[in-house]
C-alpha cells in the first residue's frame, strides 16, 4: 500500500473508530507485487479484490470479531471498484457467513 492510501486507511480508521466501530484495512497488492490496476484489468483486479473482502469477512464471521449482520464495505479508487464489484455479485454467492443480507458500501473513486 502507498503512502496516500496508508494516511487514508488511518484517518478513516481513526474516523469511524471513534464511533465505536471497527475497521479491517485489506492490502491485496503488496502481497501480489502489483504496482498498477488501471487501464483493461482494473476490473479483474477489482473483482479478485471483492474474493479478498468475501475472505476477511469470513474470517470475521469464524472468529467473533464482527457482528455480521451489520457489515459496510468502504472502497477508494480501486477499492471503489471493488466496493462496486462486492455489491454485485449475486447473494448467493458472496458468503456462507450470511452478511450479504444486510449489506451496505460506498465507492469513492478518486
Amino acid at each position: 500500500m502507498d503512502s496516500v492510501g496508508a494516511r487514508w486507511v488511518e484517518t478513516y480508521s481513526e474516523f469511524v473508530g471513534r464511533e465505536g466501530v471497527g475497521a479491517i484495512a485489506l492490502d491485496s497488492f503488496t502481497t501480489r507485487k502489483v504496482k498498477d490496476v488501471c487501464g483493461p484489468t482494473e476490473g479483474n483486479w477489482a473483482r479478485r479484490r471483492s474474493q479478498d473482502a468475501y475472505s476477511a469477512l469470513e474470517f470475521l464471521a469464524t472468529t467473533g470479531y464482527a457482528d455480521m449482520s451489520r457489515v459496510y464495505l468502504v472502497g477508494r479508487s480501486n477499492g471503489g471498484t471493488t466496493v462496486l464489484m462486492a455489491m454485485m455479485t449475486p447473494t448467493t454467492q458472496r458468503s456462507a457467513s450470511g452478511w450479504a443480507r444486510r449489506s451496505a458500501g460506498t465507492a469513492i473513486h478518486l
